[in-house]
Parts: structure tokens; sequence; C-alpha cells
């Protein structure tokens, strides 16, 4: 009973923090901390750790200004506080990994950071974030470049592969029937012309693994997921705002 009325009063709580926003305002937030977020999420992909550790500054600015802005709506509720924690810790572990040149455990911190932020917006209902589904197609590529050059896959594991590559086809569906919201990622008419032939860039890499996971030819499908990687990279560059990166660069160099 104590804990469903706790459940309750953090609805309620939640509800104000965010009913007295736009639904907009929150969204332009979560957005712009994005868009800080993908160029240090590109360049620690690709091992850039130089650019990588400049790209973080403004990751954490963003953070800063998003955490202030609604941690004094909190009120000291627990479970609010322990996201904003969460992210807090998780951001310093990438700070740190990426300082030592750690890509590898960096990007996994990486990943838990946004997956916090993934969770509030869960909490607050905002179910239409486009983000989510890229960063959900992200996690299936993943999946599927590690697993497709192991040998050891039987039939029945390919199978199961096969579901996976489904699930990935599902999702990128979903993606596909989306419009980008231009304002919200500032975007010009131009750069809406070039996200969108990015999306028929992936979307043909997509059909090609399809293909080969129907030929089952392992060879012929190890190739295909491995072709995700970068067409994906490519789709997900004009959503960062690799520019205020360039600027951090700039400044630290000069």
């Amino acid at each position: 009973m104590k804990n469903n009325i706790q459940r309750i009063l953090f609805a309620l709580l939640l509800l104000f923090t965010f009913g007295s926003c736009n639904d907009n305002e929150v969204k332009q937030q979560m957005v712009d901390f994005d868009r800080a977020f993908i160029p240090a999420f590109y360049y620690t992909y690709i091992g850039d750790m130089q650019k990588a550790e400049t790209a973080m500054y403004p990751v954490n600015a963003k953070w800063q200004k998003f955490k202030q802005h609604y941690n004094k709506h909190s009120y000291g509720n627990t479970e609010w506080d322990e996201t904003i924690h969460m992210v807090n810790n998780w951001l310093e572990f990438a700070n740190s990994t990426i300082r030592e040149k750690d890509a590898d455990q960096a990007l996994i911190f990486l990943d838990h950071a946004r997956y916090e932020l993934s969770e509030i917006r869960w909490k607050e209902g905002i179910t239409n974030y486009y983000l989510d589904d890229i960063w959900e197609l992200e996690s299936s590529i993943d999946v599927i470049i590690r697993t497709s050059n192991d040998p050891m896959i039987d039939l029945l594991e390919w199978n199961q592969f096969k579901e996976l590559c489904t699930d990935l086809e599902v999702t990128w569906q979903r993606i596909v029937k989306q419009q980008i919201d231009a304002d919200l990622f500032q975007l010009n008419p131009n750069q809406v012309i070039d996200f969108n032939y990015r999306k028929r860039i992936l979307n043909n890499q997509i059909d090609e693994l399809m293909t080969a996971v129907e030929s089952a030819d392992r060879c012929q499908f190890a190739e295909a997921a491995l072709n995700l990687e970068p067409a994906y990279l490519n789709l997900v560059i004009p959503l960062g705002n690799f520019e205020a990166t360039e600027t951090y660069f700039a400044l630290r160099n000069w």
C-alpha cells in the first residue's frame, strides 16, 4: 500500500514538474542534449579520443542546464534524485574513460547515460521522441554485427538470428514512417533533404541485409552486416551539433 502511494505521489510530482512546461520545451531540452551527445558518441565510436574529449564539454554543459532546470521541482523525491544521480555518474565515468583513451568502456558509459535519459522520457509519457528509435536501431545493428561472423552459429541459432534482423527491420520501418521535426533539430530545408537522402542509403543497406539473411549465405550476410555501421553513422551525423564541438576544439587549441 505504501509503495502504491509513493508511486502515485511520484506520478503527481512528474505531472507538476513537466505539466508547467510545454511538451515541446521538454523535448527541445532533450534534443539539445542529444545534439551535443551525438558528436561525443561519434568520435568515441570511431576512436578519435582527442575530439571525443573535447566533445564532452558541450555534453556536460547541456546536462548541467537540464539538471538545474528540473531539479528545483523534485523536492527531494528519491526516485527522481536517483535518476539524476545515475546520469551524473555515467557521464563522469564516460569523461574519465575518454580521457584515458578507453573507447570501448567509454561507449558503454555513454550508452548507460543515454538509457537513463530515455527512462526520464518514459516516465514523462514522451513516446514520440525521434531519437529513441534511432538509438534502438543502433543496439540492433551492434548485436547483428557482433554475431554475424560467429562460425559457431548452428541452424537453430540462425533462425533466431533471422528474428533479430526482422526486429531491426520493424524498428527501421518506424523510423521511415516518421518525419523528423526540423525545428527541434534546427535543420534547414537543405539539411532535411540531405537527412532523407541518408535515410535512403541506410534503407538500401537494410534491404541488402534482409536479402542476405533469406539466402542464408554466411559470407554475404557478414558483409551486409558490416555495411550497416557506416550507413548508420552517416545517418546520425546531421543530427549532432558538431559546430559547437569544433568551437570548443578551436578554443582549446588556440
